[in-house]
């Protein structure tokens, strides 16, 4: 299959979440499935460093008009790194600077850009154009969140599309990796983005009188996915869905969801070097050396029997920060280790910084960005907590599990998905990977860390089992690569 993947990023060269990761992992495994998948993403500058990358030009010129003014961009492209040159894994570039040379990628300062909404649909018009340009059309053009969410509807009803036979067997797929991020806008920019009348209505993009640029991709994509099967069901109902709960009911027969995979190569303890002692499946002393350098990184007590909690993320209510925070003095009493990497919220932030200058030798706290740490922090640690309000696939509980680090979640989405709750039934059967807590509550959270810490310091040889279940399944790209192939295929 020819297959389109737009997305308004892609590691390592444009990232702010984990769509970027999703975005070139999904076009790498789908290549090596054979199918000849590309991913076209802005070529933001200066975000993205091209003295780090060669970027090939491979077309110029290419007209595309949007709300009357024509624009000329060029399209370029680079090999996705660490592919091997025999490999068909290239992500191809928009380049235009009047959208996309810009400090930011979305915003600037903390503002949004105001012209966010021609910025993206110029993207889904590019994507379009360039198609026929290329004289490459795919069977499928796999869309991802608010950004490209305009591509179906031009694909379905804009005069220059839906009339072009070239096009008429090509189907959309429109993922949504968080229903939170709509693309919602002032129905003032209707014409600037050319939305009429025609799809500017209850049935279309028309939302409590806003403009509403994902609730179009649901209406016009001939199928739609998310990134875990329960986060697909979650988003049918009042508490998930985000206003558009009835738009996907309405769409239930065409949705699904298809848990997010990890890149098992980087995730990996016998090979990072990011860590103190390598370490695997087959031979767990290194992990113990990790614990420690990473207590002597971070100032607190050395002590191996110690439990140590560790929470990598963003610091938001969204991740459940605030429910982490309201319960830590509970926690701390039960004389365990804290280890925070993240930034956020400023009110978290500051809640944070109390605990821990209160608590200085049981709790660390780094606010900003930092790879390596991460890696140090998921190696160091021997329980990994995510108690996340809602959580559509979620990646850290997987790379946790891979580094034998026991995660303790709430049963959400994606986490509900990948992590096995430590039951009766699943520990005799020998599944269990953590623990789950169901209701978004301080004292069921308690409990599941309570059950955690209890099997740790009692029951060493159920405790390894846990850590050896999680190192040894599969989170591959390959699993799940496999499931979109499926679901593209069906709709042919």
């Amino acid at each position: 299959m020819n297959i389109l993947i737009l997305s308004s990023e892609a590691v390592p060269f444009a990232k702010t979440g984990g769509l970027a990761d999703v975005s070139t992992s999904l076009c790498v495994e789908l290549n090596r499935l054979g199918h000849d998948a590309r991913l076209l993403i802005p070529e933001y500058c200066p975000a993205i460093d091209r003295s780090l990358y060669t970027l090939d030009r491979v077309m110029s010129g290419l007209k595309v008009v949007l709300g009357g003014h024509e624009h000329i961009c060029n399209i370029e492209k680079c090999r996705i790194p660490g592919t091997s040159q025999k490999s068909h894994s290239f992500v191809y570039f928009v380049q235009y600077g009047g959208f996309f040379e810009r400090p930011g990628m979305y915003s600037e300062s903390g503002i949004d850009y105001w012209d966010n909404p021609q910025r993206f649909a110029y993207l889904c018009k590019t994507a379009l154009e360039w198609c026929l340009a290329e004289e490459w059309i795919p069977d499928v053009i796999h869309c991802n969140d608010w950004q490209t969410a305009l591509l179906p509807v031009y694909l379905k009803t804009h005069v220059s599309y839906r009339d072009n036979p070239l096009l008429d067997n090509v189907k959309v797929l429109m993922s949504i990796h968080n229903l939170s991020y709509q693309g919602r806008f002032d129905s003032w920019y209707n014409p600037e983005i050319e939305v009429g009348p025609e799809v500017f209505h209850l049935h279309g993009l028309e939302f409590y009188g806003d403009l509403n640029l994902l609730k179009g991709g649901i209406m016009y994509a001939d199928r739609v996915s998310t990134v875990s099967p329960t986060y697909a069901m979650e988003i049918q109902t009042s508490e998930f869905g985000c206003g558009l709960d009835g738009v996907l009911q309405a769409r239930s027969e065409d949705l699904s969801g298809i848990l997010n995979g990890i890149d098992e190569s980087v995730w990996k303890p016998s090979v990072d070097k990011a860590i103190a002692k390598k370490y695997s499946l087959h031979g767990m002393n290194g992990k113990k050396a990790c614990k420690k350098a990473l207590q002597e990184e971070l100032g607190l007590k050395v002590d191996e029997n110690i439990p140590m909690i560790g929470l990598i993320s963003r610091l938001t209510y969204q991740k459940g920060f605030d429910l982490f925070l309201s319960q830590l003095d509970a926690l701390l009493s039960r004389d365990v280790q804290v280890v925070v990497l993240g930034t956020g919220d400023n009110n978290l932030v500051h809640w944070l910084d109390d605990v821990a200058r209160r608590y200085p030798s049981n709790v660390a706290v780094a606010l900003r960005f930092d790879e390596g740490l991460s890696h140090r922090i998921l190696a160091g640690s021997d329980l990994f907590l995510m108690p996340s309000r809602f959580e559509p696939c979620g990646l850290t509980q997987m790379y946790a599990m891979k580094y034998g680090t026991v995660p303790v979640v709430r049963a959400t989405g994606g986490l509900k998905d990948s992590v096995i709750d430590a039951t009766p039934t699943s520990l005799e059967d020998g599944t269990a990977t953590g623990f789950c807590f169901e209701r978004f509550d301080g004292w069921d959270m308690i409990q599941a860390l309570d059950r955690a810490l209890d099997m740790y310091r009692n029951d060493a040889a159920q405790w390894k089992k846990l850590m050896k279940n999680g190192m040894s399944a599969d989170f591959s790209w390959s699993s799940s690569a496999k499931s979109y192939v499926e679901l593209y295929q069906s709709m042919m």
